[in-house]
Parts: structure tokens; sequence; C-alpha cells
């Protein structure tokens, strides 16, 4: 696989090392000595890695790192930072940042990075002693083709760790050799080892000792047998080769350092990109740059704790739909119920576990992933009948049908075959979209429900369960649209008249159709007959109400003489009027 990597850098001794270890495995290396020249290269979309140096700019370092995550790429590049050897803390502050490398650095650490990146064997080692049980996990590891290591020290394992830079670490849990504890706990704090994956092997089952093991910063722990399929499901996915493309970006916002580099870590454990700040403050600045997926907050904060974060970001249009995660040592139900005013999308109560953290991330993504669904579909199909297809998904075959008072309201544009006699397919098309974006728009404002569309018709119902408000609306609806299509037909290419017909009353709603094949959830009866009829003889550019409806918004409108309507398939004529004017309050 050919890679290229874009370093920046004014240091003849880095640009030295990173030439001879680039070019001994097979990277292409491009030098840029300035911000613009980085950014140009960058933007080219070609870039695998990004090395930065410490001190390419120093006072602006993290901007850089803020303006490479802005770009907008098909797919994210490693960001190496390489720094002297320093404290941890002071390394893991770099926000975004997936890897640090020390100079001078091994060249396993680099090999290290690469293999997250290439398809070269993932290397695993194994420590503790081999009993029977692990020696047929080692067997069927070598032949899925990962390279092994083996030590039966588990004291020595930091030490070699050091030395192969290992993908994953299984570690044989006994009760003689609980100071594996302490090696997980170290090889987790080290910035430089942190993303190495670490399973314990348990003999036992005991759950306190496998809740000291997730609580060392174990990654998982299997029971015997080890070499089960499942357990073997789980290696490969622990040492997967990185997945290209975009990655999920989360924003830590905590004024404690340490609590924002644990978090940090975590997140990039489960294969994250993440920015950090310590305060609401930052934390806002950083979103509106950013544009992350998830962001955890802390509650008490100087300058702007978290519940003025969420206040704040909640009427900023551009970020106020993230989901936001309130990290707090408070966990009482007050305090959870303050922040669902907020809209906050969940809360993790210190201290917590990395699989808590993952957890929670998973839950709030996929209510999330969720929602952009549902929106989705709400294009194709009426809003209820999700909740129709949710309750078959919840075990509830299909919706009772029901009978319901309910206001209707058909719409259909006059004259429309013969204009497209004379217009081609495209532009026919064009001209509906643009009408139906237009109409849409203005029945949803006035909480419409969209029926149906067919052809040029518009098929909708009013069903809040307040039989006046569900009436105004749609008389407001039928009023809005009317003066919508004066100016609409302004600048249209073809001139749009409709009619519109609205009625009030019973109506049987449920899911028709063939069981084995589709079904709709719509609705059918008399009135809706009749909504129809007076739609049909309504005036074009205009609206006939029925008297039904009438009764219900006689305070709120003007309308003109009624009239009786002969309308086909009734007995009975049909009073109607012809509205003029909605009284707005």
């Amino acid at each position: 696989m050919s890679m290229k990597a874009v370093v920046a850098t004014l240091n003849p001794l880095v640009k030295r090392i990173l030439a001879v270890v680039c070019e001994k495995h097979g990277i292409q290396l491009v030098i840029t000595e300035s911000n613009p020249d980085l950014i140009e290269e960058v933007k080219a979309g070609d870039t695998n890695i990004i090395f930065i140096d410490e001190s390419f700019d120093r006072e602006n370092n993290y901007r850089i790192i803020d303006e490479i995550k802005s770009c907008d790429l098909p797919e994210d590049p490693l960001l190496i930072f390489i720094k002297s050897q320093t404290s941890a803390v002071e390394t893991a502050e770099l926000n975004g940042i997936d890897y640090i490398l020390p100079i001078p650095f091994s060249n396993v650490k680099f090999e290290f990075i690469i293999r997250n990146l290439s398809g070269k064997p993932r290397k695993i080692l194994l420590a503790g002693e081999m009993t029977d049980n692990i020696m047929s996990l080692y067997v069927a590891l070598k032949k899925e083709g990962y390279e092994l290591y083996h030590t039966p020290d588990a004291t020595k394992c930091m030490d070699l760790a050091y030395e192969i830079f290992p993908d994953l670490i299984l570690v044989r849990y006994s009760p003689e050799n609980r100071h594996c504890l302490d090696f997980c706990g170290n090889i987790k704090k080290d910035i430089y080892t942190s993303r190495i994956q670490i399973v314990f092997l348990s003999e036992t089952d005991d759950a306190a000792i496998i809740e000291k093991c997730f609580e060392a910063g174990a990654n998982d722990t299997f029971l015997p047998p080890f070499k089960s399929e499942l357990h073997l499901s789980k290696v490969k996915q622990l040492v997967s080769l990185q997945k290209r493309g975009k990655k999920s970006r989360a924003i830590v916002i905590d004024d404690s350092a340490m609590i924002r580099n644990l978090i940090s870590r975590m997140f990039k454990q489960i294969g994250f990109s993440v920015a950090m700040a310590e305060n609401g403050k930052q934390g806002i600045e950083m979103a509106l740059r950013n544009k992350p997926d998830i962001i955890t907050c802390d509650y008490d904060m100087p300058i702007m704790n978290g519940w003025e974060f969420c206040t704040e970001a909640k009427k900023i249009p551009d970020i106020m739909e993230i989901p936001i995660v309130m990290v707090t040592a408070r966990g009482a139900d007050v305090d959870k119920k303050k922040g669902a005013v907020l809209g906050v999308a969940d809360y993790l109560t210190k201290p917590f576990r990395e699989d808590d953290l993952k957890k929670c991330v998973s839950r709030v993504l996929d209510a999330v992933k969720k929602q952009k669904e549902r929106e989705a579909i709400t294009k194709y199909v009426a809003s209820d009948v999700i909740s129709s297809v949710d309750d078959m998904l919840d075990g509830v075959k299909k919706r009772e049908a029901e009978d319901k008072f309910i206001t209707i309201l058909f719409s259909d544009i006059c004259s429309f075959t013969p204009k497209c006699e004379k217009m081609g397919p495209r532009a026919i098309v064009s001209l509906l979209n643009s009408y139906f974006d237009r109409m849409i728009m203005i029945l949803k404002d006035h909480e419409a429900i969209i029926d149906k569309l067919i052809g040029d018709a518009i098929v909708v119902r009013f069903d809040s369960g307040d039989r006046k408000r569900d009436a105004k609306n749609a008389v407001l609806s039928a009023y809005d649209m009317l003066n919508a299509l004066v100016d609409f037909n302004k600048t249209a290419e073809e001139t749009i008249e409709v009619r519109i017909g609205i009625n009030s009353g019973n109506v049987i709603l449920g899911n028709l159709g063939c069981e084995s094949f589709r079904l709709d959830y719509t609705m059918i009866g008399d009135n809706v007959n009749i909504t129809q009829r007076l739609e049909s003889q309504s005036p074009h550019m205009g609206c006939l109400i029925s008297d039904s409806t009438y009764e219900l918004v006689r305070e709120d409108v003007e309308v003109g003489p009624g009239q009786a309507f002969s309308l086909k398939g009734k007995t009975h004529k049909v009073i109607a009027y012809p509205l003029l004017r909605v009284i707005r309050r």
C-alpha cells in the first residue's frame, strides 16, 4: 500500500530521521516549512500521515491542529506530534493528536503506528505460563497469521512491550500473578503505550476478580475455553486495521487536566479523534471549529460551567444538535432532570471505566442515528407511519384501526395535464419539486401530517387531538399556501394555481394493504371523500371549508356566503364556505 506523509518542521535532525524511516517503509515524505504550505498539502486530500514538530510553531500548534481538522477531507490522516521527552501530562494536553513520537524515537514504535495503516501482520504478546488452554489459543492465533511473542515471566512484560510494541497483550491472570494488574495500569497510563490493547485470560469466573481486571484498564477479559470462536472474533476486532475514512470526533470539556487526559485516552481507545477544553467558553469555540459528533462536559467548572455551556450551546444553530454527555460527581435525580431540560443526552457519574464510556457513547450515537433515520424516512412516509412501524418492531404486530375525529386538507393543481403536454419531463419534475418544497414547509409549520402526495395533489391530515386547533391549523395552512403561491408564480417558469378543500369529521385510521407485502397507514371514510369533492368544487386559487370545519373556526375566519353542493356519491347536499381571510390572534 502506497502512503504519503507530510511533516511540518524546521529541524534538520527531524527531517533526516523521518526521511530515513519513511524511505525504509516505502512512505513518500513531503517536508513543509510554513503553515500555508502544510495546509495546502493537507487539502490535496492524499495525505495519510501528518507529522508536526513541536518546534514548528510553538505559539500556534493548537490552532494549526484545529485548522487541519477543519479541512473537509474524505479521510482523516493520522496526526503525529513529534516531541522531546517531557512529562506525559504535558504531552497529553495536545488536542486531537493520534500519537506522540518522542525524539529520538525507536523504529518499533514507528512500525506500531504504521501497522495501523497497512496490511502488515499484527503483533500479539502472550504473558504468563503457557497452560493447555492458552496453548490452544496460541496455536489458533498463529494459524490466523498473527506475529506472536511469548514471555512466561509476566514481570518482564513491560520491558518487552517497549521492545516490540505489540498491538495486543494477552495476560494470564492467576492469584499468584496479581502484579499483572499493576502492569496493565502502567501500560494504560503511559502515553506512549496507552493504545496497546490488553486482554486478561482468567481461569476463574469470580465476579470480583473480573471487576479488578477491568478496573486495571483491561479492554476485555476471556474465560475458558480461550480458543472459542467468540474470543477469536474479539481478538480480530481488537487488532483490526484502523478504519479508513472520517473518524468520529469528540470534545472533552473539564477543568481538571487529569480528567481531560483520562477521558481523551478512553475516547482514543475506541477510535475517536479528540480535542479538549478546560471550560465551557473554550468548549463553545472548539465545537464551532471542530463540529464534533459528541461532547462530554464536566458540571463544575470556572468561567462557564456545564449548565451554562449547555444553555449556550443549545442557542447556536451550528452546534445545537450535537449530543452532550454530562460527566459529573452529581448523580442525583434532580440533576439529571435539570439536564433533561437542556437536552443533555446522557450522564456519566464519576468514577467510571472505559467500558462505561463506550456503552454511553454507543447509546447516545445510536439514538442520534435513529433520529436522523427517522427524519430521513419522514420525507417518504407520513410521520405517524413511523410510529406504526416502531410498534411492529416492538412486538405489536400492527396498530388497531381507530375511528377518530380529524381535519383533512386536499390540495390539487388546476389544469396540470395541459401543462405536462407542453413541458419536458425534467421541467415538470423541477417545477413540482419547487412547488412541493414551498407548500410542505408551510403545512409542516402548522403541524400537518402529510398523508401522501398523489401526482400533483397533496393529502394532509391534522390530528393533534384538539379539534379546534386542528381546524384552525388547516385553514391557516390553506390561507398561507394561497398567498405563498402568488409570490411563487412571480419567478416560476410556469404559473401554478390550486384548489383546496378542507373538512372535519370522523375517519378510520389504520394499516391497509397486503399483510405479506405492504401496508399503508392511512385514512378512509366518508369525510375523506367529502374533502376531495370539496377540493374539486373549489374555485381556482381558492379554498372551500365544510360546515363542520367552519363551526370550529368561525371566530378565526372570514368566509363568503355558504353554498349547498351536490357531491358525487352523496344523497344530501354539503354546505361549504369560500375562505376569504384568516384572523390571526
